[in-house]
């Protein structure tokens, strides 16, 4: 994991957020209004189709009772990130070789 920095790490289908060492979240990119795949913008990811805002601190959306979920995962020992996305297991290896 020593690939993945302080803070909020864009991927291609993935924010992941990492404090102290250790994955505090992983939540997907899409926008839970319409779809837009969400960009990472400091503190928020916005949608590019109308606008809404994701605080990244709260996983709340802006002027909306909406939260985003979080993606459940483990570290195996293989130093992966193991989590579920549509009934499929992913494995992704984030140290540097």
């Amino acid at each position: 994991l020593s690939s993945i920095f302080e803070g909020v790490n864009t991927m291609k289908n993935y924010f992941i957020k990492k404090e102290n060492k250790k994955i505090v979240y992983i939540i997907d990119r899409i926008c839970d209004h319409n779809g837009g795949k969400l960009i990472n913008k400091k503190d928020l990811a916005i949608c590019p189709l109308h606008g809404w805002e994701l605080n990244l601190k709260t996983l709340k959306y802006n002027d909306s009772m909406v939260c985003k979920e979080k993606v459940n995962f483990k570290i195996n020992k293989k130093n992966e990130i193991e989590f579920y996305a549509n009934k499929y297991i992913l494995k992704e290896n984030y140290e540097k070789k």
